[in-house]
């Protein structure tokens, strides 16, 4: 948080409820800063296991690659649709 008033490009946030190393307080809280001050963000929470990345649940996997997939193909210019700002939930 020390540096989110410094920070300007938009941002996926993915975190799970789960992970011990990083509350999920503190990404809602980047959330609502960047949000605040006008910064394109989304947050995807995952009632999943830490580390969706290497979970064994298929549906988990691919929904995190397709959320990041579509982020990137937005913001580089591929011209698809933005993905919803909003707080989402799995």
């Amino acid at each position: 948080m020390k540096y989110a008033t410094s920070m300007h490009t938009p941002m996926l946030i993915v975190h799970s409820e789960d992970d011990k190393r990083v509350p999920i307080t503190d990404a809602e809280q980047l959330f609502m800063s960047l949000r605040k001050r006008g910064i394109p963000a989304e947050f995807v929470r995952y009632r999943a296991p830490p580390m969706v990345c290497r979970a064994r649940v298929a549906w988990l996997l691919v929904d995190r690659l397709e959320r990041i997939r579509t982020w990137f193909a937005h913001w580089i210019g591929t011209g698809e649709a933005a993905p919803a700002a909003t707080t989402s939930q799995h």
